[in-house]
């Protein structure tokens, strides 16, 4: 489970600029099913040609971690 937070927190530190504090609070605080909101990643999702792959693998991260964890 603290893996499963630590990958998320480095993809998502390195996708949306985030540091590693707020990436494993980010992971957390989603696969808690807590979802406070105050981080929402997709400030990054939208390149120049359309959506960017990165929104699909969070959305995949995030839902298979729901049923893993």
């Amino acid at each position: 489970m603290v893996g499963y937070i630590l990958g998320g927190a480095v993809l998502f530190s390195i996708w949306e600029d985030w540091n590693l504090l707020d990436g494993s609070y980010f992971c957390f605080v989603s696969l808690s099913t807590i979802g406070f909101g105050d981080f929402v990643p997709g400030d990054e999702i939208y390149s120049g040609q359309g959506l960017d792959l990165s929104f699909i693998f969070c959305s995949m991260y995030l839902m298979l971690g729901e049923f893993c964890i």
